[in-house]
């Protein structure tokens, strides 16, 4: 959807016409999403499941909306694990499922869902992320730190990843390719500031994905330092 408030407008045209069709209230709540709406987000693809309980997908949007939103985390694992259940195929739901549980303090439970969705979608870069932060939290950082490889092996502009690959390499003692990840780092912290998105508050750090105390227990730039810090 390139123009999300259009589309929410048509849809929701449609479905006064057609209220009955759970497809048009699936595709208004993922408009509403990339708008920003979650709770419109959420009562749409609620109000899909009430007419469609046995979509996969829109449990699993639904699962993303509640995931953002406050007190809903036991929630957003139920509509998640429904998605598993209904399409046990659906990589994307696995992994989700697997931050859930990540969330709920249930790191081994986790672990074994992302690499239940690895096993189903190998280049799930983000899977192989998120399977490192759970090896982390279970006292495995070799494991860990071969999952950060793996993600940035997939897709290298996942930055992410990358720090996660320098803070675990870090733990290890691990200083393999670690001065050309540092630099790869700067540069990209370099487009991000040219870009204007340092600098603009709590939400584009956390977007950036790395934190003030990162840059003070590795070897960057006084100039890298200012930017995240800023």
């Amino acid at each position: 959807l390139g123009d999300a408030d259009g589309a929410a407008e048509a849809l929701s045209a449609a479905l006064r016409q057609r209220p009955e069709e759970a497809r048009l209230h699936h595709s208004l709540g993922k408009a509403h999403y990339l708008r920003g709406r979650r709770q419109e987000a959420a009562a749409a693809h609620a109000a899909a499941l009430a007419l469609d309980p046995s979509s996969a997908y829109a449990h699993n949007d639904l699962g993303n909306v509640l995931s953002d939103l406050p007190g809903r985390e036991a929630e957003a694992h139920h509509h998640y694990a429904e998605a598993v259940r209904l399409a046990p195929q659906l990589a994307e739901a696995r992994s989700n499922l697997g931050t859930a549980l990540k969330g709920l303090g249930r790191h081994a439970e986790a672990a074994a869902s992302y690499s239940a969705a690895i096993r189903l979608k190998p280049h799930l870069c983000e899977a192989h992320k998120n399977l490192g932060a759970a090896l982390t939290e279970l006292g495995r950082p070799r494991d860990a730190v071969a999952s950060f490889a793996t993600a940035l092996d997939i897709n290298p502009q996942f930055w992410p990843a990358l720090y996660d690959l320098l803070d675990g390499q870090q733990f290890l003692c691990d200083w393999r390719g670690r001065e050309a990840r540092l630099r790869e780092l700067e540069r990209h912290l370099d487009e991000w500031h040219s870009r204007g998105r340092l600098g603009a508050g709590p939400t584009e750090r956390l977007h950036a994905g790395l934190a003030p105390f990162h840059t003070l227990v590795w070897p960057v730039s006084d100039k890298t330092r200012r930017r995240v810090a800023l």
